[in-house]
C-alpha cells in the first residue's frame, strides 16, 4: 500500500508544480503600427440621399514623436484627394443585380516636393473633416485612406541633392464604416419636390419656369432627382418640356442615377422622332455599356449590371439602325457594331 501512496504523492507533486496553463507561454500581441485611421460617422441614423454626410478621418500616431507626412491641407488634387480619401461602395440599392463595388481613388503619387510641403504629425489623435454626398439609397460602405508616399524634399538650392526626412513615415493606414442610406428624401427634400411638382403640373406656369424648375432638380443628379426628371417625362405632353426632361435624362442615365430608365431610352435612340444629337448621344453611350459586357457605374457609388436580355435588345436596336435613313446616325451605329465585334 505504501508504495501506491507514494506513487500518488509523485503524481500530485507533478500535477501542482507543473507549468500551468494560464503560466505558459504566451503570444505576443500585435503591436500598434505608426499609424493607424479610424472613420466615423456621427450621425448615422439621418442619412439620406443628396444630403452631405460630414465623416472624420481620425489618423492616430502611435508613436512617442512626431511624423513627418505631406501636408494635406497644401496639396492640389489630385494628390489632395489620394493623400486622405474617401472611396463609397452603396449596396442594396433599388434593382441591384451586381457584386461589384464603387469608386476607388486612393493611391501612391509621384511629384517633386519642398520642405514647405510637408508637416509633422504630432502623436495622438488628428481628425480631418472630410464629406460626401450619398446619390443611392441603400447600405454605404466607407473607406478612408491616410496615404504617405514620400519621405524626402528638395532644397531651395536646385543644385542640392534630395534630403530624406529621418522621422517619416511612408505608408497606407485605412479604415471602413457602413451607414445605411434612406430609401426615401430627407423631410425638407420631399416638400420642395412636392412644390416642383405642382409646378410642372400646374397649366397657369409659364414653360420657362416650368424648365427652370426641371433644371435645378436635374442638377441635383441623385437617384431621386432621375425617377423626378423620368416622372416628368412621361407625363408631360409633347413640347419645350417633355424634351428637356429627356435630355436631362439622358445626361442622369450617363451618370448613372438614371439606371432604371435604360429600357425606356433604347426605344427614344430607336425613334426617328427623336432629336440627331440625342440619338446619337444614346448609341455612343449604350456602345460603351455594352462594350463593358453591361456594367453602368453609378455616380461612382456602385456598379449596375444590365441583364443579358436588355442588352440584347440595344444590340438589335444598334444592328437596325446602322441601316438607319439619317447617315450620320447609320454611321455612328456601325463603328459601334465594329467596336464591339472587335472586342468579341
Amino acid at each position: 500500500m505504501s508504495m501506491i501512496y507514494d506513487k500518488v504523492s509523485v503524481l500530485l507533486l507533478l500535477v501542482l508544480f507543473a507549468p500551468s496553463a494560464a503560466g505558459a507561454k504566451q503570444p505576443q500581441e500585435t503591436p500598434p503600427k505608426p499609424i493607424e485611421v479610424s472613420v466615423i460617422v456621427d450621425d448615422q441614423d439621418g442619412v439620406f440621399v443628396g444630403r452631405t454626410l460630414p465623416v472624420h478621418v481620425v489618423v492616430r500616431n502611435t508613436t512617442a514623436g512626431p511624423l513627418m507626412v505631406l501636408d494635406w491641407e497644401k496639396l492640389s488634387p489630385p494628390s489632395r484627394d489620394q493623400m486622405v480619401s474617401l472611396q463609397v461602395r452603396v449596396w442594396d440599392y433599388p434593382g441591384q443585380n451586381s457584386p461589384l463595388g464603387g469608386r476607388g481613388s486612393a493611391g501612391f503619387f509621384a511629384s517633386t516636393w519642398t520642405k514647405d510641403h510637408y508637416r509633422a504629425l504630432p502623436p495622438g489623435e488628428t481628425v480631418i473633416e472630410r464629406s460626401f454626398v450619398p446619390m443611392l439609397p441603400g447600405r454605404a460602405r466607407i473607406r478612408g485612406d491616410f496615404c504617405n508616399s514620400h519621405n524626402t524634399f528638395w532644397p531651395a538650392h536646385p543644385r542640392e541633392k534630395e534630403v530624406k526626412w529621418e522621422n517619416a513615415w511612408v505608408g497606407r493606414a485605412f479604415d471602413t464604416t457602413a451607414v445605411s442610406v434612406a430609401d426615401r428624401l430627407a423631410a425638407e427634400d420631399q416638400e420642395r419636390y412636392a412644390g416642383y411638382r405642382l409646378t410642372l403640373q400646374d397649366p397657369a406656369t409659364s414653360p420657362e419656369e416650368k424648365l427652370k424648375a426641371l433644371a435645378e432638380v436635374a442638377g441635383e443628379k441623385h437617384y431621386f432627382a432621375a425617377r423626378f426628371v423620368r416622372e416628368t417625362y412621361d407625363a408631360a405632353e409633347p413640347g419645350r418640356v417633355k424634351e428637356a426632361a429627356l435630355r436631362h435624362l439622358v445626361d442622369l442615365a450617363m451618370f448613372g442615377t438614371a439606371y432604371e430608365s435604360f429600357p425606356l431610352l433604347v426605344k427614344v435612340m430607336a425613334d426617328e422622332k427623336t432629336p440627331p444629337e440625342i440619338r446619337k448621344t444614346l448609341i455612343g453611350w449604350m456602345g460603351d455599356v455594352l462594350a463593358r459586357g453591361g456594367r453602368q457605374n453609378l455616380a461612382e457609388q456602385a456598379f449596375h449590371q444590365y441583364p443579358e436580355p436588355l442588352q440584347q435588345e440595344a444590340r438589335q436596336a444598334v444592328q437596325r439602325l446602322a441601316r438607319d435613313r439619317d447617315p450620320a446616325i447609320s454611321a455612328q451605329a456601325r463603328e459601334v457594331q465594329q467596336r464591339l465585334a472587335d472586342e468579341k
